[in-house]
């Protein structure tokens, strides 16, 4: 039973990261990105428990996490990688409209 719940943790933290990181996340995504270390059958019961739980909220068909869920991040590393994902993506953006 308990290896059961400490799998569950797992489970959700690395869920939770992901999130953190690429957020805004589809659930397609999330899938792709869990699949080699997460049992994807069970991710949307993962899901369900952290909305539930108000560590994670779900906006049109995207998840995001909530200050709750934030909280559970290490602050450090979560936050770096986050941000180095988000400047990436703009500057993507900026190639993409005509920016060098």
């Amino acid at each position: 039973m308990l290896s059961q719940d400490l799998q569950t943790l797992r489970n959700k933290l690395l869920t939770l990261a992901v999130i953190n990181v690429f957020q805004p996340v589809e659930r397609s995504f999330l899938i792709e990105q869990l699949e080699s270390i997460v049992d994807t059958d069970h991710i949307d019961y993962i899901l369900d428990e952290l909305i539930k739980e108000k560590s994670l909220t779900i906006e049109k068909n995207h998840f995001r996490l909530t200050y709750k869920g934030m909280k559970v991040m290490i602050p450090r590393k979560g936050r770096t990688l986050r941000d180095m994902q988000r400047m990436e993506y703009l500057v993507q953006l900026s190639k993409q409209r005509g920016g060098s």
